[in-house]
């Protein structure tokens, strides 16, 4: 493919001296494929190891790296188009806009988890929701009860997401604290393999 062309590139370029020809060539592979990141990932953890027998600095990869995965979760009680909703909302931004986050995963009750979610996506992040039961069920307990602007929103929210996973799917599935903490650890466990199979960071 164009990536990996310029990819090998890349890496003959750094194996012969030319460190300024292997970042050039690497911005090329990256244009040619800006999404790739687990083609990106494989091609960095190669760089990275002739730049460590060469025994030469590798900070520069830090520019190429795929985005960090992020593990979110917030608190219910919050109204709909409330103050506090909206300081949710500004706060997740200032973290957008501090560090690149490109993957995130977690649930979608009424109150923080759908505004931070609602931000996620309105910024390009793949959203991946993790929820304790089904849907319907989940909706039931954490989000009708808040109202039925969130229902919408939380509708919304799902069907843009990249994927959902449900802690369990069965008829004897049940929205209780001990399934809640097991999509908890699901969806952290998300961010984490997320992160370590492209190489890159996990957020909180």
């Amino acid at each position: 493919t164009p990536y990996y062309l310029a990819a090998t590139r890349a890496e003959a370029l750094l194996l012969l001296g030319d460190q300024a020809g292997a970042q050039a060539a690497l911005a090329q592979a990256a244009a040619h494929d800006p999404d790739g990141w687990d083609d990106r990932a494989v091609t960095l953890a190669q760089l990275g190891a002739i730049l460590d027998a060469q025994g030469a600095a590798a900070d520069w990869l830090a520019a190429f790296a795929p985005p960090a995965s992020l593990h979110f979760a917030g608190h219910m009680g919050v109204a709909a188009d409330g103050a506090s909703a909206a300081a949710i909302a500004a706060a997740t931004d200032a973290v957008l806009q501090r560090e690149p986050i490109g993957f995130a995963w977690g649930a979608l009750a009424a109150g923080a988890d759908i505004v931070i979610a609602e931000r996620l996506l309105d910024t390009g992040v793949e959203l991946h929701v993790v929820l304790p039961c089904p849907p319907d069920r989940f909706a039931a307990q954490s989000v009708i009860p808040a109202g039925a602007d969130w229902l919408v929103r939380f509708e919304a929210v799902l069907a843009q997401a990249c994927s959902v996973t449900l802690a369990a799917a069965g008829p004897s599935s049940v929205h209780d604290p001990l399934a809640t903490a097991h999509a908890g650890e699901l969806a952290i466990g998300g961010a984490l393999l997320n992160a370590r199979r492209l190489g890159s960071a996990a957020r909180q």
